[in-house]
């Protein structure tokens, strides 16, 4: 594999969370490099209702992207989180 190929595999990711939310803002997923100074996160978070994902690397500012529905309906949900380098999509789907 050369060297694109590999920076490819380390800045990309697929994650799958089902949540049900009656609150209109909280935590659902988070992950980073350090539990002290963090400099590299990726996160997913109910603001105002919406869903809202969000990662910062050593290569980029923090970028997000949010919902335009609110998802606090007391509803399951399926949310897809995917990132391909400097792409980033949201995708939601009643369960």
């Amino acid at each position: 594999m050369n060297t694109s190929g590999l920076i490819f595999y380390i800045f990309s990711a697929a994650i799958t969370v089902r949540f049900r939310a009656l609150a209109s803002s909280g935590l659902l997923f988070y992950v980073a490099d350090s539990t002290v100074s963090p400099s590299t996160w990726m996160s997913v978070y109910l603001q105002n209702g919406h869903l809202v994902f969000n990662v910062q690397t050593n290569s980029m500012n923090s970028e997000s992207i949010q919902s335009n529905y609110r998802y606090n309906d007391g509803q399951w949900w399926e949310a897809t989180l995917l990132r391909l380098y400097n792409f980033m999509a949201l995708v939601c789907s009643l369960m």
